[in-house]
């Protein structure tokens, strides 16, 4: 679960892979991450951020809103103006919850259903991307799957 990006400087693109459940704190830890992240943004300053596997839409509360739009003008908005392609489901692009969370965005950011559509607005080969979503979700799940086994069994906490 959580939020990872990878950085194609070649193809000047973030590829970024939201998973299962993801917090405000998450977030915030994402931002972060890409503020001090000298490689960012890239060149072209193309980002595209896949939100097709969250598992639930309602973390996107009032905090978590909140939370954005505070850290937008300070770390995102930085340097070169972005290309966000967004990837999500039809019933997350329609809650009321995703609504306000892209309201926060500059209009240089629009919402898709599809990769394909996505990666062909932003000018990127859909076939370098998705194989980079993989395994960004597969690293996710491995960190989760590591934090779940190094846990003591219930009835075993000191």
């Amino acid at each position: 679960m959580g939020i990872a990006y990878r950085i194609l400087a070649q193809e000047g693109i973030t590829v970024v892979a939201w998973h299962d459940l993801v917090t405000a704190q998450m977030f915030l830890r994402h931002v972060e991450r890409l503020a001090a992240d000298p490689e960012w943004p890239p060149q072209q300053g193309l980002q595209l951020a896949d939100m097709t596997t969250i598992f639930d839409e309602r973390v996107m509360d009032g905090e978590f809103v909140q939370s954005i739009a505070e850290v937008y003008s300070e770390q995102i908005g930085r340097s070169i103006p972005l290309r966000i392609a967004v990837v999500a489901s039809e019933a997350l692009a329609h809650t009321p919850e995703f609504q306000k969370f892209i309201a926060c965005y500059p209009p240089s950011l629009k919402v898709f259903h599809t990769l394909e559509s996505a990666t062909a607005w932003l000018g990127v080969d859909v076939q370098t991307v998705r194989p980079v979503l993989e395994e960004l979700r597969r690293n996710l799940d491995a960190h989760v799957s590591t934090l779940t086994t190094t846990l003591p069994a219930p009835g075993n906490q000191h």
